[in-house]
């Protein structure tokens, strides 16, 4: 993880297991962690507090689906942009046609361990 502590991540994942899975692997790491569950959730949270280094970002949530708060954040809060991960089984047409176009990093489901602390030590770093 990098050197600046506490990592701050707003992980936005509607699968409990994944997020539990997650979180409890980025805290042992010295991360602090916020999840949420679902689009419009995360939209409020960054309303309320846009200071996360990361941003994990699954694309299939309920409500508000990833790429819709990608697209609310190009015009709200484009310094944010930079600090998004999507996490996703991108098996999905349209969702590998959205993640084509966007220049963020991605992890697909199922991630070993060392992806998620690698990602989020080299977002973390560069924000």
């Amino acid at each position: 993880m990098p050197d600046q502590f506490p990592v701050r991540v707003l992980l936005v994942e509607d699968d409990d297991d994944i997020s539990m899975f997650v979180g409890r692997t980025l805290q042992r790491e010295g991360c602090t962690v916020v999840s949420v569950r679902d689009g419009r959730q995360a939209l409020a949270q960054l309303a309320r507090d846009s200071s996360y280094d990361v941003i994990l970002l699954d694309l299939r949530l309920p409500f508000v689906h990833g790429s819709e708060v990608y697209d609310e954040l190009c015009s709200r809060a484009p310094e944010l942009l930079r600090r998004i991960v999507f996490i996703t089984a991108a098996d999905d047409v349209s969702e590998l046609e959205f993640l084509g176009k966007v220049p963020n990093r991605r992890l697909t489901k199922p991630f070993p361990l060392d992806a998620i602390r690698n990602v989020v030590a080299e977002v973390a770093r560069a924000a």
